[in-house]
């Protein structure tokens, strides 16, 4: 049987009660752990660290490791976006998310943030959500509302005749992720439970204000368009 090496952790203080990180991201916004480093900003970042929702410092193989847990609010949101800037390009940096480990710390800072922005806002949904057209939509599927036409020959030669057509528009509960995202109209799946695995692909699944239920049609739009186009 292959030998394998375990590694030596000892928790150091009262507050470093065993924390893994992977099952401690499951219900928090983000976990993340660094090592001591050469850095300037190392001090702040451990100050910052320190007063997290859940806080530890492990030594591991004789290198102390601290890990800090970040819950699901603003204060904390800050706190996480704070250290990820400080230490974006550090080695021996670790941030956990949903059960797994993030090779890039950069598209998690957009997503912190764009959460702590909506923080501040008086209605979160004027800045989490976007009204979008029917995205189910293709040209012949146009809703063309009643009307009647009074044709005038000599004007007809000189113009298109138009038509008045209805678009349906569609609440989307997330604009981040709208721009990376898009629908299958053939997948088994509804559309909410679509818009999730979008989140999850994008990684802003973490972000307490996303709600794919929230995706719903709200009114309609009426345009012209050339009635032989």
């Amino acid at each position: 049987m292959e030998n394998r090496k375990s590694l030596d952790i000892t928790a150091i203080g009262s507050k470093a009660d065993a924390i893994d990180p992977f099952k401690a991201s499951l219900d928090s916004l983000l976990v993340i752990a660094f090592f001591k480093s050469r850095a300037s900003s190392y001090p702040l970042v451990v100050g910052i660290a320190e007063t997290a929702s859940q806080y530890g410092l492990f030594v591991i193989d004789g290198k102390p490791m601290h890990v800090a847990v970040f819950g699901r609010n603003q204060s904390d949101a800050g706190k996480a976006s704070a250290i990820i800037w400080y230490t974006l390009g550090w080695k021996g940096i670790l941030l956990f998310s949903r059960g797994k480990l993030i090779p890039n710390g950069y598209p998690v800072l957009e997503v912190i943030n764009c959460y702590s922005e909506s923080c501040l806002c008086t209605d979160k949904r004027a800045h989490c959500h976007a009204v979008i057209d029917d995205p189910f939509l293709t040209r012949k599927d146009h809703i063309v509302t009643p009307t009647s036409i009074s044709i005038n020959l000599e004007a007809a030669f000189r113009s298109k005749m138009k038509r008045e057509v209805r678009i349906d528009r569609y609440m989307f509960p997330c604009k981040y992720l709208f721009s990376r995202f898009s629908f299958q109209s053939d997948h088994p799946s509804s559309w909410e439970d679509q818009i999730q695995a979008g989140a999850v692909r994008a990684g802003c699944d973490i972000c307490p204000n996303l709600e794919p239920g929230r995706f719903q049609k709200c009114g309609f739009r009426v345009i012209e368009e050339d009635v032989f186009s």
